[in-house]
């Protein structure tokens, strides 16, 4: 079964329980959704998919969270630039880890993200980076991408050339750069060499 496929299948089964997300313990059905998303993954997960709402800073941008059946969870955090920025990271959304990484260990950051509005070019445009949380936020990984105007499960690799501790370390969408607004799903962090 593809990763797709199964972060879509489990997602299903997020959306009937994330209003139980907030408590402190878990549900018996929020383990068992963690412990089945945890076995069809390559890794330890380095994030709380439960508990892993995103964040955005900056000015000029408006940030709001809206229903949407066509996306695995049934909901997105919408981001919409509303004049473009000099640099991109002048507007970054963020999200949080659970687990740290050690220098050369492999890790995958793997999100749901489409464009709801876009400048000329068609395409919402982003760079996603696994980073240190503060200066000189050095990456662990970093692409840049174009995002489709429909969902998609966009993945990003590479080897972490630092060992950082979960606190240490934020996940980064910077798109400020342009007009733009952009959608985001679900996202899972994974070690992909930790035991």
């Amino acid at each position: 079964m593809t990763r797709a496929r199964v972060a879509a299948g489990l997602s299903a089964l997020l959306l009937a329980i994330v209003p139980a997300a907030s408590a402190k313990e878990l549900t018996q059905e929020e383990q068992d959704y963690l412990a089945a998303l945890q076995a069809a993954l390559p890794g330890p997960l380095m994030n709380n998919p439960l508990e892993s709402p995103l964040t955005t800073y900056g000015e000029g941008f408006s940030a709001k969270m809206v229903r949407d059946k066509t996306v695995p969870g049934g909901a997105a955090y919408r981001v919409s630039i509303k004049q473009a920025h000099p640099n991109a990271w002048d507007v970054s959304t963020v999200g949080t880890l659970t687990g740290g990484i050690s220098a050369g260990e492999g890790v995958s950051v793997t999100f749901w993200a489409r464009a709801e509005k876009t400048d000329k070019s068609g395409a919402g445009h982003l760079t996603v980076r696994l980073q240190e949380a503060t200066a000189p936020y050095t990456a662990v990984v970093e692409s840049q991408l174009d995002i489709s105007k429909d969902w998609q499960l966009y993945e990003v690799k590479g080897v972490s050339p630092l060992t950082l501790a979960a606190q240490d370390m934020t996940l980064a969408f910077n798109f400020a750069d342009r007009k733009q607004t952009l959608d985001f799903g679900e996202y899972f962090i994974v070690n992909l060499d930790a035991e």
